[in-house]
């Protein structure tokens, strides 16, 4: 009988730690999947941005509103617009009042440089990145625009859409006279989303204080 209860007890034993084990495993699994979808879902996310960059280049503004979220919001200096269509009609305007880039005009937006933070639950991203602007109206006329990006992107069934697009300048002027800190003034230095000083603020840097340093091409 004692030697009964014994093997009883090994097999118990045996029994539940491979019910352990199973358990363990299917946690690690399912811990890597998770971990896998987020780095594909930061990957996806940056992915958006930079076609929006590219799509910038060749002046297909209906296609760079499509990236945006039915209801997204686009902020860009004094300008607010809400929605795909707002977002796009302000697109057009801005390169030029047609769909495409007229003949020999520049429209390359630089946006690297991501400072990424995906929510908790994966379904939202925030993602600061830097932005340097070569554009050209194709008359002669040409300018750099220089800044950061704080944005918010959303997933949706059909993938990763911006949500918000919130652009800070920090220099522009043209190529010929060299370019300045945005309006002659300090220089914005953000303080928003990802680092706990308020959503979307920022405070100001002097003209010559650390990264303000008012920049000019060499001309000579």
């Amino acid at each position: 009988m004692q030697k009964l209860s014994r093997s009883a007890g090994v097999i118990l034993s045996v029994l539940l730690a491979l019910v352990c084990a199973r358990a363990r495993a299917a946690d690690d699994v399912d811990s890597l999947a998770r971990d896998v979808d987020r780095v594909l879902s930061l990957r996806q996310v940056k992915d958006l941005q930079r076609t929006y960059a590219q799509l910038a280049q060749l002046g297909q503004w209906d296609a760079m509103a499509a990236l945006f979220t039915n209801e997204a919001t686009f902020i860009r200096g004094a300008d607010t617009v809400s929605g795909r269509k707002a977002i796009a009609e302000w697109l057009m305007r801005r390169g030029g009042g047609k769909s495409g880039l007229p003949a020999g005009a520049l429209h390359t937006e630089f946006i690297d440089e991501p400072l990424a933070n995906l929510s908790a639950d994966g379904r939202s991203a925030k993602v600061r990145w830097m932005s340097m602007s070569f554009l050209g109206d194709g008359k002669g006329n040409a300018r750099i625009e220089g800044g950061i990006y704080e944005n918010e992107y959303v997933r949706e069934e059909q993938g990763w859409k911006i949500a918000v697009s919130h652009y800070y300048a920090q220099y522009s002027g043209s190529y010929e006279d060299g370019w300045i800190n945005e309006g002659g003034g300090d220089l914005p230095r953000m303080s928003g989303l990802l680092d706990g000083g308020g959503e979307g603020g920022c405070d100001r840097v002097g003209r010559r204080g650390v990264g303000a340093t008012v920049a000019r091409p060499n001309t000579t």
